[in-house]
């Protein structure tokens, strides 16, 4: 392993996502995002071109969010093969400092969800999840 993180926790237990710089010898520059404190996958260590690495920085990531489209679609009849919310999505957001999470409660159509979610993209990430929480999409 090229070099230790000290782990991050939430406020919840769970794990942040942090990013990776590695470098090799050769110049090439490569970046995983993994749990702060997991050891390295072998795959990690090496660059595209089969070079190791010879440095690896860890970079916090900065405040934002992720937005995650997660596909509402649901089997109602096992038998028949039935499913239902084909083409709608539940909106999720997560601070990418703190890992707070929260998932939309209802789900909606794919264009209306990437509506939304673009409107939330452009606010500070407290203020998109103190909006998302309010409205209570």
């Amino acid at each position: 392993m090229v070099g230790k993180v000290e782990m991050a926790r939430r406020y919840d237990g769970g794990v942040v996502i942090e990013s990776r710089v590695y470098a090799c010898d050769d110049g090439h520059m490569w970046r995983v995002f993994r749990e702060p404190g997991s050891p390295a996958a072998e795959s990690d260590e090496t660059c595209e071109f089969g070079h190791p690495a010879v440095t690896c920085t860890h970079e916090p990531l900065a405040a934002g969010i992720d937005i995650i489209f997660r596909p509402a679609e649901r089997v109602v009849d096992r038998v028949k093969g039935q499913v239902h919310g084909r083409s709608r999505f539940f909106l999720v957001l997560r601070d990418l400092r703190s890992g707070a999470e929260v998932s939309s409660l209802r789900d909606y159509p794919w264009e209306q969800a990437v509506e939304v979610g673009a409107a939330l993209r452009q606010l500070e990430p407290e203020r998109a999840l103190t909006k998302f929480r309010t409205l209570r999409l």
